[in-house]
């Protein structure tokens, strides 16, 4: 990780390397490149163009430094401007002295390089992916749940139902099974009723019919009786009761 900030020599952004040796941290102004043997000592030191902030030409006294670079040590666990600037004066003794010195730095600006990019790039993608699994397997295991329950619950309903229909089957059979038993039973009643109003009918009727017979020749027998005692009596004959008595004429 490096740290870009304005520094007193005349606005060059300077990129302090968290490596302390000589040459691993490296000023580039107007997008030059350092020195080869600068860059070789410090890859990772070379700042994009982007981040520049001045195009004044440094002005170092240091022996091996061009005048579009200049190096500098600075501890990698410095975190104030205040400790900055010393280490600057220290380091750039006369850059700093030929150069208007602000009064204060401007405030630090991280930049990553390309490796921690990578780095961070990777396990966000690696959380997002795990996010999206886990995320997919719980609604995949949701919608199965679901699914199941469903399932569990037509075939419980349809269950009841069928038990619900078989028990009215059986409860219409069973009344149906009644309701003939008592049509038979009142057939078979009505039947053995009409025998016998027909029998009784019949005997009352030939009861009847000797009785009239009865009567009809009693009857008879009475006008039969009543004719001959009439007659009896008017020839001269006596009837008394069911008698009748001839009368002797005298000699």
């Amino acid at each position: 990780m490096a740290v870009s900030l304005r520094s007193a020599c005349r606005g060059v952004c300077v990129c302090v390397s968290e490596d302390t040796r000589v040459g691993s941290a490296v000023s580039s102004v107007s997008g030059f490149r350092p020195s080869p043997s600068l860059a070789a000592s410090a890859p990772r030191a070379t700042i994009p163009s982007s981040l520049i902030h001045s195009t004044a030409p440094v002005i170092c006294d240091r022996p091996h430094v061009s005048l579009q670079t200049c190096t500098m040590h600075a501890h990698p666990h410095t975190n104030t401007h205040t400790q900055l600037r010393e280490r600057y004066r220290a380091t750039m003794g006369a850059c700093i002295e030929r150069s208007t010195e602000p009064e204060t730095l401007e405030k630090m600006t991280t930049i990553f390089d390309t490796g921690t990019i990578e780095m961070y790039l990777t396990a966000a993608i690696a959380v997002v992916v795990v996010v999206v699994v886990v995320v997919v397997v719980v609604v995949v295991v949701v919608v199965v749940a679901v699914a199941v329950a469903v399932v569990v619950v037509v075939v419980v309903v349809v269950v009841v139902v069928v038990v619900v229909v078989v028990k009215i089957m059986v409860v219409l059979a069973a009344a149906a099974i009644a309701v003939v038993v008592v049509v038979v039973v009142v057939v078979v009643v009505v039947v053995v009723v009409v025998v016998v109003v027909v029998v009784v009918v019949v005997v009352v009727v030939k009861i009847m019919v000797v009785i009239a017979a009865a009567a009809a020749a009693a009857v008879v027998v009475e006008v039969a009786v009543v004719v001959v005692y009439s007659q009896r009596e008017s020839e001269g004959d006596t009837v008394i009761g069911r008698k009748y008595y001839r009368t002797q004429e005298a000699d």
